[in-house]
C-alpha cells in the first residue's frame, strides 16, 4: 500500500470479502441493489469493493475530498438500499 509498505496477499483480500459480503447481507443487500462506499486511501477500500462485487451489488465510490453536501449529494441519488 504506496507509502506504508502494508502488503496484502490474495488469499487475505478473498477471506475479508468474503465476510464484509456477508454483512452486506446480513444488512439486506441482495444482487442488484445499490451501495456506496466513501473512504480515505486505505487498504480495506479494496475489501469493502470486492465484497460488493462478490455480492452482485451496485457500487457507488464516493471521494473523501468532497464537501459533506457533494458527498450527501451523490449519495442521496445513487439509490442506495441502506445507510
Amino acid at each position: 500500500m504506496g507509502d506504508s509498505g502494508r502488503r496484502i496477499t490474495y488469499k487475505e483480500l478473498d477471506e475479508r470479502s468474503i465476510r464484509f459480503a456477508r454483512v452486506l447481507h446480513d444488512l439486506g443487500l441482495r444482487r442488484g441493489d445499490h451501495y456506496a462506499v466513501l473512504l480515505e486511501n486505505h487498504p480495506a477500500y479494496f475489501e469493502i469493493v470486492w465484497a460488493g462485487m462478490r455480492s452482485g451489488l451496485y457500487i457507488t465510490a464516493v471521494n473523501s475530498h468532497l464537501t459533506a453536501a457533494e458527498a450527501g449529494y451523490i449519495v442521496a441519488d445513487c439509490g442506495r438500499r441502506c445507510s
